[in-house]
């Protein structure tokens, strides 16, 4: 081999895995930026609970949290660590946990009341620095409040969510998983996710009613719109099929090509004309309920002057965990036998 093209291969190694070095330092970079909370807000109380996992530069690691709560335990790859309080800014502590590197991540517990939400707060007021406030009427802990121990000034983070079951909550990124409670007494439970670099992270919580519908996007998941209202605003007749449908209008003017989903439209009613959706997607509907559709909504929607074209796709039907899953052949039978019913999607195919 020429000694030129051995120099030359010898470069061009060396200049294609540059790249793949930067990306695995980024990679890295983003691994060590990461915190990891686990919070627990009880409203009522305003007791508030918190678990924080994170890889802090070498050293001394020094952070603030809020006055109203105090440090319970740290730790590092499984070795009891101190955490000493030390004097802050106004509102806020100063917190001291010494050699906390060597590799292993940093577990940081902490607890406290915060303080009751401040209802006379103006437009002006809002616009400067916040305590994290909790109250049944709403709670809401701001980026900078002190509510989370911070090691760099970009990072992401991934947080699980406990809060009392009439309660929900929001904090931006991506909802990974959400539970609401299935019988009195039991927690609702979500979890979030930022993968991008940010300097704060805002989470907000209260006794809201959450209605959602699906937009259909070209090779990417279905962007999926929420509204949190509460329950006065949600009880408001008109608002929120007015909001979907001025929503729904948004998006086909701008994007006419693609269906809406909306299952709440048609919660109550089948027959509903409900703009706001392109498919009739009830939830666990009876077989007599779809068959009926069927027979009559082609009648009905003519009658009406409304759409008659809207298939019916039941967004769920079968309860697939564990020892589940039956009349799949029911089902079946009346949709290959029905013109208009197209289906419908099992939960969920893998336990959890």
């Amino acid at each position: 081999m020429p000694a030129a093209f051995r120099r030359w291969s010898r470069r061009l190694a060396v200049l294609l895995l540059l790249p793949l070095l930067s990306l695995m330092a980024a990679s890295l970079a983003r691994a060590d930026g990461l915190i990891e909370l686990d919070v627990s807000l009880d409203p009522a109380s305003r007791a508030f609970k918190a678990s924080a996992r994170l890889s802090p530069p070498e050293g001394d690691f020094r952070f603030m949290l809020h006055e109203s709560l105090r440090v319970t335990g740290a730790s590092a790859g499984g070795r009891a660590l101190t955490a000493e309080a030390l004097r802050g800014p106004v509102g806020f502590r100063q917190w001291r946990i010494r050699q906390a590197a060597g590799g292993a991540p940093l577990q940081i517990d902490y607890a406290g009341q915060l303080p009751p939400l401040d209802l006379q707060r103006d437009h002006r007021s809002v616009l400067q620095r916040m305590p994290p406030m909790s109250s049944p009427e709403g709670s809401y802990l701001p980026a900078g409040s002190g509510w989370y121990p911070q090691a760099r000034e970009m990072f992401g983070y991934r947080l699980r969510l406990s809060l009392p079951g009439e309660q929900r909550g929001l904090v931006a990124g991506k909802l990974l998983a959400e539970t609401p409670p299935a019988r009195p007494g039991e927690p609702y439970q979500a979890s979030f996710e930022m993968r991008q670099p940010t300097d704060g992270i805002d989470l907000m919580a209260g006794p809201w009613r959450v209605r959602e519908k699906n937009v259909a996007r070209e090779g990417a998941p279905p962007l999926v719109l929420r509204t949190y209202f509460a329950a006065a605003l949600d009880a408001t007749p008109g608002l929120a099929e007015a909001w979907l449908n001025d929503s729904a209008a948004y998006i086909r003017r701008y994007d006419p090509t693609r269906p809406l989903h909306y299952e709440g439209a048609v919660m109550e009613d089948l027959f509903a004309d409900a703009p706001v959706t392109d498919i009739v997607c009830p939830m666990y509907p009876t077989i007599g309920a779809i068959t009926r559709w069927s027979e009559e909504a082609p009648a009905r929607a003519a009658a009406a002057g409304t759409r008659g074209d809207r298939p019916l796709i039941m967004c769920e039907y079968s309860h697939a965990m564990g020892n589940s899953n039956g009349s799949l052949a029911d089902y079946w039978e009346a949709i290959e036998a029905h013109d208009g019913l197209q289906g419908g999607f099992l939960w969920e195919w893998k336990d959890h």
